[in-house]
């Protein structure tokens, strides 16, 4: 073989590997892909701890307490936690809360809501409800346990001085006119300060629950009112806006001027009327007839506690005392004695007075 002809096997051989090499390096180029963005990391764990600031709330008192929801490191990314609340103490009726939802902004390490004791005049069993704290959110756990709160059923104590400085009580009078009916709202301070600017509204509605029900609102400001004073405003309400045969109910609630809260206080009352057939307020009854029930006796007798007490609930969510009574059943068992020329007033305020168990 000559020299030239080696050369060429030579030449040949090499552009051969070269076009090996190429096809290898270009098969390890797809093996591993086209290199778009990455992905995002994942979020950072976070553990969220709780506690309360107290383990009872005493009824008669202005006891609260603070749910503390806390973190280890100040979080790097918005953070809510709920508030779950369960037990025999029932919320807005023994206590209320503030928020059952607490948030954590961006470096934030602690949120915390209040929990209120409410005052109440009912004597009952000493009631519990517990509080736990969860989180649905991405990489967040929470530790610890439920925690029980006791609520200890006390007499409602006396009015603080500085609930008397400043003390709001709202009143609501009803005046039936032939073509329209007038409501008057007074607002009475009874506090020894000067009670800040407000505002009175009356809910005008067709169903008791003033909430959720649709309902005609009616407002009027009332200026800052000083020490042992009042002032009172008027809304008219047309028959012509009203159905015949309806019941309708009134709220009337004083408010601060600057938000939706109630002034301290009894700030609120409440009124009602029925129209007839014919759309006009009913003023009087007609002749009830007191009908015997079909039992012989009052269908409601057995949930009479005053008459007779043996712990029933009667409609209530706790039993009574028993024997905290007037010992009646032997009278109305026996009919002796029959109370012949007894003369009873009842005087009470939103008294069905067209009842049959009233009857003349």
């Amino acid at each position: 073989m000559s020299l030239s002809q080696a050369w060429k096997i030579f030449t040949l051989c090499l552009l051969q590997l070269t076009v090996i090499v190429g096809w290898l390096l270009l098969l390890q180029g797809c093996g591993k892909g086209s290199s778009g963005p990455s992905e995002p990391p994942p979020p950072t764990p976070i553990s969220l701890s709780y506690s309360t600031t107290a383990a009872s709330l005493t009824e008669g008192t202005n006891d609260s307490l603070q749910v503390v929801v806390s973190t280890t490191t100040p979080v790097d990314r918005f953070v809510t936690a709920s508030i779950r609340l369960s037990g025999t103490a029932v919320r807005n009726a023994d206590y209320e809360i503030d928020s059952t939802s607490l948030s954590f902004r961006f470096g934030q390490s602690q949120a915390s809501t209040t929990i209120r004791v409410l005052k109440d005049w009912i004597v009952e069993e000493n009631e519990t409800f517990t509080v736990e704290v969860f989180s649905t959110g991405e990489a967040i756990t929470v530790t610890g346990q439920p925690i029980d709160i006791s609520i200890t059923d006390s007499a409602v104590g006396p009015v603080s001085k500085a609930e008397f400085d400043s003390f709001a009580f709202a009143f609501g009078n009803m005046d039936v006119r032939i073509l329209e009916v007038v409501i008057e709202a007074t607002l009475y301070n009874v506090g020894r300060s000067q009670l800040p600017p407000a505002r009175l509204v009356m809910f005008l509605t067709e169903a008791p629950y003033f909430g959720t029900s649709r309902y005609t609102r009616y407002t009027a400001n009332i200026n800052p009112l000083n020490a042992f004073s009042r002032d009172s405003t008027f809304w008219t309400i047309p028959l012509s806006d009203l159905k015949p045969n309806q019941t309708y109910y009134i709220q009337i609630a004083a408010l601060d001027r600057n938000s939706p809260s109630l002034l301290h206080g009894y700030s609120r009352d409440w009124l009602g009327f029925e129209t007839d057939a014919y759309g006009y307020v009913k003023v009087r009854c007609l002749t009830p007839i007191a009908e015997e029930s079909a039992e012989g006796v009052d269908p409601l007798q057995n949930h009479q506690w005053s008459l007779q007490n043996r712990g029933q609930r009667a409609f209530a969510r706790g039993g009574g005392v028993r024997d905290a009574d007037l010992s009646m059943d032997q009278v109305l068992s026996t009919g002796v004695p029959d109370g012949e020329g007894i003369e009873v007033a009842v005087v009470d305020t939103g008294l069905e007075v067209c009842h049959p168990d009233l009857a003349a």
